[in-house]
């Protein structure tokens, strides 16, 4: 097994086979930090190589110490797809510039490079027959005509600790500025206390409810691997594979939606590269700032 290097990154075991070019992951944290993670460590894996793996092994050790999620959340694409074409100066821009951060990949949108991360989604990450037959279960049963709706995802929790969040007077003020007021605006939390601000902001919106809330502040993903699949679907009527592949359809639906506005994180850079663009996808970078 050959390691992996990349800056930010603790505790965790990232790994390429030699010999079957199976790139592994095990580490803790959220769904989205892991795929920002495997995004980066593909790149990194194909200037030590100069090639791509030819698959990956997803470990989340937040949810499940033993089980392998890529195939539950993902299927592969054409394994001849690389970055043929792909330019030096992007690749060198990528390496220097594309590094994970508490706001997903890198610092900056404009440093995002579409042409590789394009090519990276459509090897890698195309979703799983579930995913996309539990993707249009959503959208069915919710009743979502995506071109008249503006996905909005606002959550505290954990985040609270890592980056300057907005407050809900923002959102809304957005909404008014962009005078999205007639949309079906959408609301993705899995934190009631946003949902509680969110109720008294005056804003028509509603909620999905496709996932838990949070009721502890402390993040609902946090320590998931402590309670056993049995006792998690007792407690929420899902397994942990439903749950992360619900959260990965509502990322998928965010992208597709007119407008999407989200709060800092991972989902900052990882919704406009399911979309392949910036395009009506508005992030705040700070309180104050917007992507």
């Amino acid at each position: 097994m050959q390691g992996v290097q990349s800056p930010y990154l603790h505790d965790d075991e990232r790994a390429l086979d030699a010999h079957s070019m199976t790139y592994s992951l095990k580490r803790r944290y959220g769904l989205f930090s892991n795929l920002t993670v495997c995004l980066w460590d593909m790149m990194n894996i194909h200037r030590g190589q100069g090639r791509l793996p030819n698959g990956i092994s997803l470990q989340l050790y937040e949810y499940d110490h033993s089980r392998d999620f890529y195939p539950d959340l993902f299927k592969p694409n054409d394994p001849k797809i690389g970055l043929e074409g792909i330019s030096d100066k992007e690749i060198a821009s990528f390496h220097k510039n594309c590094f994970p951060t508490s706001l997903g990949l890198g610092m900056n949108r404009a440093h995002i490079v579409f042409n590789i991360t394009n090519r990276l989604i459509k090897k890698y990450f195309n979703f799983s027959d579930q995913c996309e037959i539990t993707l249009q279960k959503i959208i069915i049963r919710n009743h979502i005509d995506c071109d008249q709706s503006v996905f909005i995802w606002a959550r505290k929790t954990d985040k609270a600790k890592e980056v300057y969040l907005p407050e809900i007077s923002q959102y809304t003020q957005l909404i008014q500025e962009l005078k999205l007021r007639d949309h079906d605006v959408l609301l993705q939390t899995d934190d009631i206390n946003v949902l509680q601000e969110f109720k008294q902001s005056g804003l028509k919106f509603r909620t999905l409810d496709e996932i838990p809330y949070d009721t502890d502040q402390k993040g609902f993903h946090v320590g998931l691997c402590a309670l056993d699949d049995d006792r998690f679907h007792k407690c929420h009527n899902m397994t942990k594979v439903t749950y992360l592949q619900k959260i990965l359809c509502l990322a998928k639906l965010s992208s597709m939606c007119r407008y999407s506005i989200t709060y800092p994180g991972n989902l900052s850079t990882f919704i406009p590269m399911l979309k392949g663009s910036f395009d009506n996808v508005i992030s705040f970078k700070n309180d104050k700032e917007f992507f």
